[in-house]
């Protein structure tokens, strides 16, 4: 057999679970033709001819955590005949529909063609419904939190109309007010995005560790102690696709400056209001 990288190695430290040339024992259940004949357990011995490199995960099943071994290897160990699944590759992904049509036209009703694109695209309709439904309540949030700085601000103007009048009565012009004021927005955004940042990646990460655990299963050596890894884990099996949240440099700068962004936006009619005070007005309330 050919046992899958991370299934042989699930860590990057510590001896691995399984090498080239070592033998190791598989044991699996196997349910008779008749579903009311209880499931056997069997245990067989297995040569491992090589450990296959890390490959990643396809629609059909994770190479990686998988045990790889020749048709009549498995027809022996399951006790079966023929197949349940045939894997076809097409030369380009031009020929999938061409190749998929041949083999329908083939094989008619007796066997259920499907092509790997076609997963992809109900795939790729989910998460497009998903994205639009996440950035709908985005833009609500970003209507909200530019609503409540522009709230706080005009509030800030109306708690320091004194303070304005001060400032202009010492030589500050107009513009410089405003800039007070949408720099104050600014460090706003800036503070709010930072935060959300923070936030925003931890729950990625806590999600994703949740959804990537599994129940593990694995390999016993020929004297039938099990191989286990630091603390007596197994390699997980149990999940076909590991997510990894993707935080770019490039993204979490663009979050920021965006964060920025709005909250400018919303500081500004405060600011504009806080530049045009009247500074004779201003001082009269002292």
């Amino acid at each position: 057999v050919v046992v899958g990288h991370k299934l042989a190695q699930p860590t990057a430290t510590g001896l691995p679970y399984a090498q080239a040339n070592d033998l190791v024992r598989l044991t699996y259940v196997i349910q008779g033709e008749d579903r009311t004949e209880r499931p056997r357990t069997e245990s067989r011995s297995l040569l491992v001819s090589g450990v296959a490199d890390r490959f990643g995960v396809t629609f059909l099943f994770d190479v990686d955590t998988s045990i790889i071994a020749s048709p009549r290897t498995v027809q022996n160990l399951f006790d079966v005949r023929g197949y349940n699944n045939v894997v076809v590759l097409a030369e380009s992904t031009e020929d999938v529909g061409p190749v998929r049509d041949l083999l329908d036209e083939a094989y008619g009703e007796d066997a259920f063609v499907i092509a790997v694109q076609q997963i992809a695209d109900v795939v790729a309709g989910v998460l497009g419904g998903l994205t639009a439904l996440v950035a709908f309540i985005a833009g609500i949030s970003l209507v909200v939190a530019g609503v409540g700085i522009a709230n706080t601000m005009l509030v800030s103007v109306m708690e320091r109309t004194r303070e304005i009048g001060v400032m202009r009565a010492i030589g500050f012009r107009a513009k410089d007010v405003r800039r007070i004021f949408l720099l104050e927005a600014a460090i706003t955004g800036v503070l709010g995005g930072l935060i959300g940042i923070v936030a925003g990646a931890g729950i990625s990460y806590a999600i994703a560790w949740a959804l990537n655990q599994g129940e593990g299963g694995g390999f016993e050596d020929p004297a039938g102690s099990q191989f286990s890894g630091p603390g007596g884990t197994q390699p997980s099996t149990g999940l076909a696709i590991e997510l990894e949240p993707v935080l770019s440099p490039e993204l979490l700068l663009g979050v920021l400056l965006f964060a920025v962004l709005v909250a400018a936006l919303a500081g500004f009619l405060p600011a504009r209001k806080a530049a045009k005070l009247d500074p004779v007005q201003a001082l009269s309330d002292l």
